[in-house]
C-alpha cells in the first residue's frame, strides 16, 4: 500500500524551525542546495550550516530538552523513518524500522526526560484507508508502541505536544469530525477531549502554560454572517474549568 504522506512530504525554506531552541540555535529546514537539508544557524540569521548532508530528503527537526541532540525523520532508508543524532551531525541513530508504516512531519517531540518521542506514524488498512496514529518511540532504538491502546481506525491523530511534567501528551485529533484538541496520560488511557466542538475547528495550539493554559487558534463558518464568513480566533484556554478567553485583535 502507498504510505505517502496526505500533505507535504518536502519541506522547503519556509518551514517552521524546530520548536523551543534550547541551544541558542535554530534547527530548520532548506533545499537551498539543491537537496532538502537540516540546517543550523544563529538566531541573528548567521553561520547557517547544513548539518545532515545526505543526498536522500531529512527533514521535521525536533530539539532534545537539553539542546544535546536533534531528531529528525529521513527517506535515507528508502522510507520515512526516524533518526537521533548530536546537534552537530554526528553519531547518528536510526531510531525505527517500520515495515508496516511510514512516519509523518506533522508530529515529532520528546518528553521531558528526554527518554522518548511522540511522533505520528502512518497506517494504512483494509488497502485503501490511511490514518495518522501517535507512537511513543524511545531514544535509545528500542521497539516502538501506541501512545494509547484504542486507536480506532476511523481516528487520525496529529500535532502532539508533552505537558512539561511529562505526565500527559496533548495532540489534534478528528473524531468523525472536525479536528479538536485532545489529551491522554503519557503512559495510555482513555483520551480526554479538552476543546471538542464541532462546529469549531482547531488549526494549532501551545500547551504549557504556568496555571495551565493552552493558546488555542480555531475557526468555525459563521452561517449568520455575509456570504457564510469563516471566524478565526485566537483564545487563552483554562485547561481545569474551561474558561476561554479571546485575545483581541
Amino acid at each position: 500500500p502507498d504510505l505517502a504522506e496526505p500533505k507535504s512530504v518536502r519541506p522547503t525554506e519556509a518551514e517552521a524551525p524546530a520548536r523551543k531552541p534550547p541551544t541558542g540555535e535554530i534547527a530548520f529546514v532548506s533545499e537551498r542546495d539543491g537537496n532538502t537539508e537540516i540546517y543550523l544557524m544563529r538566531a541573528d540569521g548567521s553561520n547557517a550550516r547544513n548539518i545532515t548532508r545526505h543526498p536522500s530528503a531529512d527533514y521535521a527537526p525536533a530539539w532534545s530538552p537539553d539542546g544535546g541532540r536533534l531528531a529528525f525523520i529521513s527517506d535515507r532508508s528508502g522510507k520515512p523513518e526516524i533518526y537521533a543524532m548530536d546537534a552537530d551531525g554526528s553519531h547518528l541513530v536510526q531510531l525505527t524500522d517500520d515495515l508496516e508504516g511510514a512516519w509523518w512531519s506533522d508530529g515529532l517531540a520528546w518528553s521531558p526526560d528526554g527518554s522518548r518521542l511522540v511522533a505520528e506514524r502512518g497506517y494504512t488498512f483494509n488497502d485503501f484507508w490511511t490514518r495518522g496514529e501517535l507512537q511513543i518511540v524511545p531514544s535509545d532504538g528500542s521497539d516502538f508502541w501506541p501512545l494509547y491502546s484504542d486507536q480506532r481506525m476511523a481516528h487520525n491523530d496529529f500535532d502532539p505536544e508533552w505537558l512539561p511534567n511529562g505526565d500527559r501528551v496533548d495532540f489534534l485529533g478528528f473524531r468523525y469530525t472536525t479536528s479538536a484538541l485532545y489529551s491522554v496520560l503519557s503512559d495510555g488511557g482513555v483520551p480526554q477531549g479538552v476543546f471538542v466542538r464541532g462546529a469549531e475547528q482547531v488549526l494549532g495550539y501551545a500547551s504549557g502554560g504556568p496555571e495551565g493554559e493552552i493558546v488555542l487558534v480555531s475557526w468555525w463558518l459563521d452561517h449568520f454572517g455575509p456570504d457564510f464568513t469563516y471566524r478565526l480566533r485566537i483564545a487563552i484556554l483554562q485547561r481545569e474549568t474551561g474558561d476561554m478567553q479571546s485575545v483581541p485583535g
